[in-house]
Formats: structure tokens, C-alpha cells, sequence
């Protein structure tokens, strides 16, 4: 994933986290993501309660990496 495309992602994250509004945010208990840090880094601003899970295939792949290749 190159940076601009982290930061749309990022952007989108938090535009969607902020319509939810501070009752919404407080009533999430876990988010799932990959490993990049900006991600969780905004997942333990905005949901500092919300247990943070990684998928197997992130764990496996490393963060950023496609989930489809080509041959």
C-alpha cells in the first residue's frame, strides 16, 4: 500500500469513526486490522476502550502487503 492510499484509508477511518460520535466510539469493544501502525494508532486515540485484533492473513502477509496477487 503506498502512503497516499494509507492516508485516504486513514482519512476514512476517522470521517467514519467521528459520525458515530463520542457514544457510538464508546460503545465499540474490538476493531480488526491489519498491522500498519497509523491505523492503530488511530484506533487507540479514537476507541482508546477497544480491544485491537489483527486477522490471520495481516499476521502471515505483514501489514500493507496485497491480498490478491497476480501471476
Amino acid at each position: 500500500m503506498t502512503g497516499r492510499h494509507a492516508a485516504a484509508y486513514l482519512t476514512a477511518l476517522i470521517t467514519f469513526l467521528d459520525t458515530l460520535g463520542k457514544a457510538g466510539r464508546e460503545r465499540i469493544r474490538a476493531i480488526s486490522m491489519d498491522t500498519t501502525r497509523i491505523y492503530r494508532e488511530a484506533a487507540r486515540t479514537h476507541l482508546p476502550q477497544a480491544a485491537i485484533c489483527y486477522d490471520p492473513f495481516h499476521l502471515i502477509n505483514g501489514p500493507g502487503k496485497p491480498s490478491i496477487r497476480s501471476t
